[in-house]
């Protein structure tokens, strides 16, 4: 079990050093408005993050769950490649890759709602979910308490590390426009693949 926490918190940093609108809207919040407000909108991003962890796994019983081996190497080929078609892009494009101006403006609409709407309308919210839970699921087929024990660690991590940006924005946001984000950007890339390669060893040669 230990092993497995490990594992997630791994996922968490993983995600934490991502540079994308959700980084960008936490710093630059958090920079104009104040940590507080910054804090508000990390717990829109959370319950999105929750809300589509939970659904996505209510569909999966692992104490039912008999997938045939074939469907199985298939589907965690399909998980690795997308982790790695992702990374491919990043690296391919890393020199390109510019951070936006994301903030909100709390006096328009609430900044919970804002939050949701980040994190839920961005497309790698969901593609990263759904082909983490599904790699997941694979491997740790019939036991469910490693499974919810990793997404329930793999959450926290990642409240534990918003929070981090949101009290270290001001350091944060002097990078934003640097070309440490761009190198940021190509390691990233290096760890989808990594990541993708690690998925499809692990369910198909372990």
């Amino acid at each position: 079990m230990i092993a497995t926490a490990i594992e997630a918190v791994g996922y968490g940093l993983f995600l934490a050093a991502l540079v994308g609108p959700i980084f960008v809207s936490l710093v630059d919040t958090s920079i104009q408005y104040g940590k507080k407000a910054g804090l508000v909108l990390a717990s829109g991003i959370w319950v999105s993050d929750f809300v589509i962890v939970a659904l996505l796994l209510a569909f999966t019983d692992l104490r039912t769950m008999d997938v045939p081996k074939v469907w199985a190497q298939l589907l965690a080929l399909a998980a690795g490649i997308i982790f790695c078609t992702i990374g491919l892009i990043r690296i391919v494009k890393w020199q390109k890759m510019q951070t936006e101006d994301a903030s909100i403006n709390p006096r328009k609409k609430s900044l919970v709602l804002k939050g949701l709407m980040v994190n839920t309308l961005n497309p790698f919210t969901l593609i990263f979910w759904t082909t983490l839970i599904a790699g997941q699921t694979l491997i740790k087929q019939k036991d469910e308490y490693s499974l919810l024990l990793f997404f329930g660690v793999l959450l926290l991590t990642i409240i534990a590390t918003d929070m981090a940006k949101v009290f270290l924005s001001h350091k944060l946001g002097s990078m934003l426009h640097s070309r440490q984000i761009q190198y940021l950007n190509l390691i990233t890339g290096f760890v989808f693949i990594i990541s993708g390669s690690y998925i499809v060893y692990r369910f198909l040669f372990s």
